[in-house]
């Protein structure tokens, strides 16, 4: 087995070592690109060479079972550094000894109908549309937000076909884009595969068509399927903002059609930035009432913004980080959903450091942002601009 192919008696007990990057391999189709691990870094890849995937990661590999922190992983090595808890240690206590890929990850391509203020080309249509026009007056992230983002090499649905048989993960598969659920790819290969008894994970925006609810409620019929769900705040002003393009009657409608025609489990994705934290205690009692209202049907899943810049905690200023940590201590006090990333995130704001150009960057952002899409900035956001 591919994941196999590394010497079992290598020094898996190694500082550095994290099991995700043998158990885990994202691919991203429309960029070719390939990485073990959401989080860490991509790499290059040509479709016609998909056999050599699995080794293209035996560097990263290496230094990790020899105490070598690879520059890969900085997402976790940032909050590590400090003392906080990354999402490497969450993977180390979920480990169980097994180094074959479990999750194989399909990035389906950019094709979105949001364009979320985070986001960038690579995973927004609408982003690729905006940044043709003319680049965003930023510095820090133009890499992130910059034209050579934009392009999309084709494949055809034979490529992911070939790709999930010879890889052929043990657990799980995971498609993300763009919008997953209306790439009219991925409704194709779900059919052609004809997925039996499988675990299957969906990243979703939730503002999909009602033409794909038979595929829905036909995948979830033979499958283990869960829908992630991306869900940043529930304050509509700032989520109909920094979630640009969002239909939170949409949203509603396509949950209440998961929970009440399928089995399938709704988890709850919610990243938290320098805009959108402010909403949290709001946010967990939303799914908080989910939860009661659907035993076991709702998980929830918290991460932090690292990239961009003018997203992340480096934003705010010592007296709001100091009142953005408060509100998450308060909420961690009463979370009923377990270790859902809460202290990661914790964690990574108590070590971020307020910078004073990024500041300005964001707020240089945030209002060209809103200008081009004729909005209005949420009054909720304005101490920061």
């Amino acid at each position: 087995h591919f994941g196999m192919s590394v010497n079992i008696m290598h020094n898996t007990s190694s500082d550095t070592f994290c099991p995700a990057k043998w158990q885990e391999l994202v691919v991203n189709m429309g960029h070719q690109f390939v990485y073990g691990c959401c989080k860490s870094t991509p790499i290059d890849f040509c479709k016609d060479n998909i056999n050599d995937l699995p080794a293209m990661l035996s560097k990263e590999k290496e230094n990790l079972l020899n105490g070598v922190k690879d520059s890969s992983c900085d997402y976790c090595w940032d909050v590590e550094k400090n003392g906080g808890q990354s999402l490497r240690h969450r993977k180390l206590v979920e480990w169980n000894g097994n180094l074959a890929i479990e999750l194989l990850e399909l990035n389906v391509g950019n094709l979105c109908n949001l364009s979320c203020s985070y986001c960038n080309p690579s995973f927004s249509s609408k982003w690729a549309k905006d940044i043709r026009t003319e680049t965003y007056p930023i510095f820090t992230d133009k890499g992130h937000y910059g034209l050579t983002s934009t392009l999309q090499r084709d494949y055809n649905v034979s490529d992911m076909v070939e790709l999930f048989r010879l890889i052929n993960p043990t657990k799980m598969v995971r498609f993300i884009g763009g919008e997953t659920l209306i790439n009219k790819k991925v409704i194709k290969l779900i059919n052609e595969l004809e997925f039996n008894n499988f675990h299957i994970k969906i990243a979703t925006n939730m503002c999909f068509y009602e033409n794909v609810h038979d595929t829905i409620a036909k995948l979830a019929k033979n499958n283990h399927v869960w829908f992630g769900a991306s869900l940043d705040c529930y304050n509509s002003n700032i989520s109909s903002f920094i979630r640009y393009g969002l239909d939170w009657d949409l949203w509603q409608k396509n949950l209440d059609f998961i929970l009440k025609n399928t089995d399938a489990t709704v988890e709850i994705l919610t990243l938290l930035t320098a805009h959108t934290i402010w909403d949290l205690d709001n946010l967990y009692n939303y799914i908080l009432e989910l939860h009661e209202q659907y035993p076991g049907r709702i998980d929830w899943d918290v991460s932090f913004c690292n990239s961009p810049k003018i997203n992340s905690f480096n934003v705010l200023n010592p007296k709001e980080q100091q009142q953005a940590s408060e509100l998450l201590e308060s909420v961690i006090s009463k979370n009923i959903f377990g270790d859902v990333g809460l202290e990661i995130v914790l964690g990574n704001l108590k070590q971020c450091k307020f910078k004073r150009i990024i500041r300005k960057e964001q707020s240089e952002f945030i209002k060209e942002f809103a200008k081009r899409r004729n909005t209005l900035i949420p009054k909720e956001l304005e101490f920061l601009i």
